[in-house]
């Protein structure tokens, strides 16, 4: 559905599948027991981070992308959700560049943001255009 379950914001200069284990630990300890897999392109494979896991989550780690050799465009699964959720996250001022001094400022206003999605889904929606029967002419019978 493209919801943020839980958030971690590094330095550029650490990996992703070094990072991985942080938000894997706080999805944890936050308590998702229908979150059993996680998708993770082939840099997830790095590290040690599949076997990592296995040995210390409830998760079962999935890597996608595309095999070793490959070259050319190949869609990769689910990739869409990812990314579509980073646009919706970068409508937000604040979230498409880096005002935020402390990386917990970071966390905090890609948490609202999230809660704002969230609740723009829960909102009915008003329908654009509501009929109406026109009104008889009075004078229409004559």
């Amino acid at each position: 559905m493209g919801l943020l379950l839980a958030v971690v914001v590094t330095a550029a200069s650490v990996t992703d599948a070094r990072a991985a284990r942080v938000v894997f630990a706080r999805a944890q300890a936050e308590g998702f027991p229908r979150l059993v897999k996680v998708l993770g392109d082939h840099v997830y494979g790095n590290e040690g981070l599949p076997e990592w896991t296995k040995a210390n989550t409830n998760f079962r780690l999935e890597l996608t992308g595309k095999k070793a050799g490959e070259s050319g465009f190949k869609v990769i699964k689910w990739r869409w959700v990812v990314e579509r959720t980073f646009a919706w996250l970068g409508r937000y001022r604040r979230n498409s560049r880096d005002y935020e001094k402390l990386p917990q400022t970071s966390e905090s206003m890609l948490k609202i943001s999230s809660i704002q999605l969230m609740r723009q889904r829960l909102r009915p929606k008003k329908p654009r255009f509501v009929f109406h029967y026109p009104k008889p002419l009075e004078n229409a019978a004559n």
